[in-house]
């Protein structure tokens, strides 16, 4: 039994993904180094508690209020005020609360775990997140960074990158899930290690029996700021599967989320669906961890947007191609020797269509790469647990 008081933060359970990642990191650090004093502080309480189905994670606080339940009275306030700034400042003061609730309970904490994910990235607001991080450091409390996605360092300010470098100096060990090689060149860091993204360590008891050829397929798209360039390359995969007779479901991890756009929505105003000679049918509901895989094990193909749906699908038994549009997508499935079924959002439509065709008509093939893929993934994120364990003894 391990008494160290032990906090993850930075987990953002309100979506499929995010929450798979909060669970499985729960799970083994319960279970593996049994302990009871396992807490996480996380954004979005109520949205977690919807679609949770996690009995190992005792949930303290959240650091961001859910201010659409408050939409009402601050709207109101707005309106009266005729300002924008009266709703901004109320924001602000429930943050700051918040704030100092979080500081509080790291303050009761022996060792904080930065959730795994992708939450240290240039394109992110950061200040919250290093203000956080820096009075962990300046308190002397023990953290660890786990299974993170990183930008590179040639992508951040001058600033940021000072005060990054700083904290992740300071940090006991930190596993990066993809760019490791580039980052510890350039850091120079010598507690850093390179593992994969932790959702492969999700033990699944599905035994899926493939089909002998491809008939459902599972599409998800997402808002990204290039989406409106490539609407016609959309458009083709959607005519090309539709003329291979294959039924199209669209089903994301990121949907019936307050404070979120839901992904079938997006694509619902993205796509004239009107315009297009066939139906797609939509899963618009959010799911517990394990419905949601059961879910993504039901077809007999995925091509997703959604690094996490495309694990997922991957923990399922099911072949899923990932349209990467950040790096994280290619890097993860090159480590796990999927190099042959990512494509990049911004490649032409021919490559998109070479891979899903390939992927399509050496079905039988693709099915025993995704299931070798899925054993190397849980092999490379092994690597988090025995850091852990050799921290920890």
């Amino acid at each position: 039994m391990i008494n160290k008081k032990i906090s993850l933060i930075f987990c953002t359970p309100v979506n499929g993904g995010d929450l798979l990642l909060t669970e499985v990191l729960g799970e083994i650090i319960k279970n593996k180094f049994n302990t009871n004093n396992l807490s996480c502080i996380c954004y979005k309480l109520n949205e977690f508690n919807k679609i949770s189905s996690s009995k190992d994670l005792i949930f303290l606080s959240h650091l961001e209020e859910n201010i659409s339940s408050k939409n009402k009275i601050i709207n109101k306030l707005q309106i009266i005020f005729d300002s924008t700034w009266i709703k901004r400042k109320i924001i602000n003061f429930i943050n700051k609360k918040k704030l100092i609730e979080f500081k509080k309970l790291i303050l009761e904490t022996d060792l904080i775990i930065a959730c795994p994910g992708g939450y240290l990235n240039h394109f992110y607001s950061l200040d919250q997140k290093f203000e956080i991080l820096e009075f962990i450091i300046k308190n002397d409390k023990k953290f660890i960074i786990l299974a993170q996605s990183i930008s590179q360092l040639h992508f951040w300010n001058e600033n940021d990158r000072e005060r990054l470098l700083k904290i992740l100096e300071k940090a006991e060990f930190i596993t990066l899930r993809e760019g490791y090689d580039a980052f510890k060149r350039n850091s120079r860091l010598k507690n850093i290690y390179s593992t994969s993204d932790l959702a492969f360590l999700y033990q699944s008891s599905i035994k899926k029996i493939h089909s002998s050829r491809v008939k459902k397929v599972c599409i998800n798209f997402r808002y990204w700021k290039d989406i409106n360039q490539n609407r016609e390359k959309i458009i083709d995969l959607l005519k090309l599967l539709d003329e291979t007779l294959i039924e199209i479901h669209f089903l994301s991890t990121c949907q019936d989320i307050c404070g979120y756009t839901d992904d079938w929505k997006f694509f619902e105003n993205f796509i004239d669906l009107n315009a297009l000679p066939f139906n797609i049918i939509y899963h618009k509901r959010a799911f517990e961890t394990d419905v949601l895989i059961k879910q993504f094990a039901s077809f007999d193909l995925i091509i997703g947007m959604r690094l996490h749906s495309c694990i997922m699908g991957i923990l399922s038994g099911t072949p899923s191609i990932n349209i990467s549009y950040e790096s994280k997508g290619k890097a993860i499935y090159q480590d796990i020797n999927l190099e042959n079924y990512v494509v990049s959002l911004e490649d032409e439509y021919n490559v998109w269509e070479k891979v899903i065709k390939d992927c399509i008509l050496n079905y039988e093939k693709a099915f025993n790469d995704f299931r070798k893929a899925r054993s190397r993934g849980y092999k490379l994120s092994k690597s988090n647990i025995t850091l852990l364990e050799k921290y920890l003894a």
